[in-house]
């Protein structure tokens, strides 16, 4: 019996040990305002999430290939970049679980926003505004330069859904102007997004990507002075049966709602409120299914105001509400809204809560 009684001690303790070692619990780590993201980055493991107070954080920030979750208070949380480089970078082959939740990215001045290099993070529910670039993109540029893969297998395939992103703008320094949101070599998911009074295009897709663009509103991009910007601006895109532009509302882009550049000898561009026949020429040239460029509209998405990012919220009588993928849903089970208000991650929604 004392026999058994050790053997059965001994089975307990070397359990134990080896819960205690495998302990991997995710930990919460508080960021007062004003104190380092990027020192809590550099602290957490895979699976730990960040909670940023209420307040201003005046760094840059790199994820450094971890599977954390960064979060805020929305519009009251800034990340303001300090000028030189990307706000937020992911460049170390994040995945989907490397997430930048709920906050306000704010303040790049040389590259822009937020940089995703061979990396396929994911970004809800932000504030991204008011950040300007010299050469590749005012807000978001993805990037899959190390792609040598199938080209449309998604391996650099970024989620992008229910963020604002808004009043960004070209470094004056330079004449070019950047697109908002460069996409090239890679097939990110971008949809439930409001892109709304930027100067230049607000998507610019070209090399091999094959990008999902859905349930977005594209309002007013572009720079009325030199009748800048269009919705979509597809570039040389040699995959092109491989997108999906579907549900998405144009309205007021100073150029129009989409261009297709340098395909072969083919360059077309459709004007808002030309939906109809931009659809044509999609399906008709480029052998799609039908079901891959549907649901485009244009008018205006109607707006509280178009002032403050914390005011791009749909009236009631909005043509973009319950008018996306018809196989999607609002929380209440409603047909998805198009724009950063539509599905589960709402950002109105949360910032109403």
């Amino acid at each position: 019996m004392k026999f058994i009684n050790l053997i059965l001690n001994i089975f307990v303790l070397l359990i134990s040990s080896f819960l205690y070692i495998c302990d991997c619990k995710a930990k919460t780590i508080e960021v007062p305002a004003g104190n380092s993201i990027q020192l809590a980055i550099d602290l957490a493991e895979d699976g730990d999430l960040i909670q940023l107070a209420i307040g201003s954080y005046p760094e840059d920030i790199d994820f450094k290939g971890k599977s954390i979750t960064i979060t805020g208070f929305g519009r009251d949380t800034f990340i303001l970049g300090l000028g030189d480089n990307p706000v937020v970078s992911f460049t170390s082959g994040e995945n989907n679980s490397a997430i930048l939740d709920y906050l306000t990215v704010r303040g790049g001045n040389q590259s822009g926003g937020i940089l995703v290099r061979d990396s396929s993070p994911t970004i809800r529910r932000c504030f991204i505004e008011r950040n300007r670039s010299i050469n590749n993109a005012s807000a978001i540029f993805i990037d899959g330069e190390l792609n040598t893969g199938d080209l449309f297998s998604g391996s650099v395939s970024a989620q992008i859904h229910n963020n604002i992103i808004a009043f960004n703008r070209q470094n004056k320094k330079k004449r070019r102007k950047p697109p908002v949101m460069n996409v090239q070599n890679a097939s990110p998911n971008i949809f439930n997004n409001n892109f709304v009074r930027n100067d230049n295009d607000a998507i610019l897709v070209s090399a091999s990507s094959a990008p999902i663009i859905k349930n977005n509103i594209f309002f007013h991009n572009g720079s009325s002075r030199r009748s800048l910007g269009y919705g979509i601006h597809l570039n040389s895109v040699p995959g092109s049966e491989n997108l999906v532009i579907a549900y998405n509302l144009f309205n007021r882009n100073q150029e129009g709602a989409l261009l297709y550049e340098n395909f072969g000898s083919d360059s077309s561009s459709f004007a808002n409120g030309e939906t109809e026949a931009m659809e044509a020429f999609l399906n008709d040239n480029y052998s799609s299914s039908d079901s891959l460029f549907i649901g485009n509209i244009s008018g205006d998405p109607r707006f509280v105001r178009v002032n403050e990012a914390e005011n791009l919220r749909l009236k009631d009588k909005s043509p973009a509400r319950n008018a996306g993928d018809p196989e999607e849903f609002n929380e209440n089970s409603s047909r998805i809204n198009m724009g950063a208000n539509g599905g589960e991650f709402g950002i109105y929604r949360i910032l109403n809560d």
